[in-house]
């Protein structure tokens, strides 16, 4: 899986963007999420990417260890939860060697802050990723979780 999407699904996973199994539709939050990536690839010039999208979000308090899910590759390891944050270690192996580091504040209109930084080695090339991720909450929606 390429790095990018293992550090969108950590992301959006950490913030409940990501589904957990259930088989019915439930109230949501419908949110403007805009992510920016830095990468740093050595000889290497690679501009800031920013991209802004909406989804609807779980209501529910978010589990980030449900991501390990779909990544067979990698582990979670200092998983700290509070009521206003979520932050946690993910050590990726195979093709995509990757540690990385994620912490996120959910404020208390629904929005949130979150920040990642990662760094992988793939075909001979290390690699230093730094996101930054901000939602805020634009108002409702009928959340429909995906089957696990």
């Amino acid at each position: 899986m390429h790095l990018t999407s293992i550090l969108a699904t950590s992301a959006l996973c950490a913030l409940g963007l990501v589904a957990l199994p259930a088989f019915a539709n439930e109230p949501g939050n419908l949110m403007k999420v805009t992510s920016t990536m830095k990468m740093q690839v050595p000889g290497m010039s690679m501009p800031a990417r920013t991209q802004t999208h909406q989804v609807c979000t779980s209501v529910k308090k978010p589990d980030p260890r449900d991501m390990l899910k779909q990544q067979k590759d990698c582990t979670l390891s200092n998983l700290v939860q509070t009521a206003d944050s979520v932050s946690y270690h993910m050590t990726c192996t195979g093709q995509m060697q990757m540690d990385a580091d994620a912490h996120f504040q959910l404020h208390s209109d629904g929005g949130m802050h979150g920040t990642i930084h990662s760094n992988s080695h793939a075909s001979g090339q290390n690699m230093v990723m730094d996101m930054t991720i901000d939602g805020v909450r634009v108002g409702s929606c009928e959340y429909t979780p995906k089957a696990g």
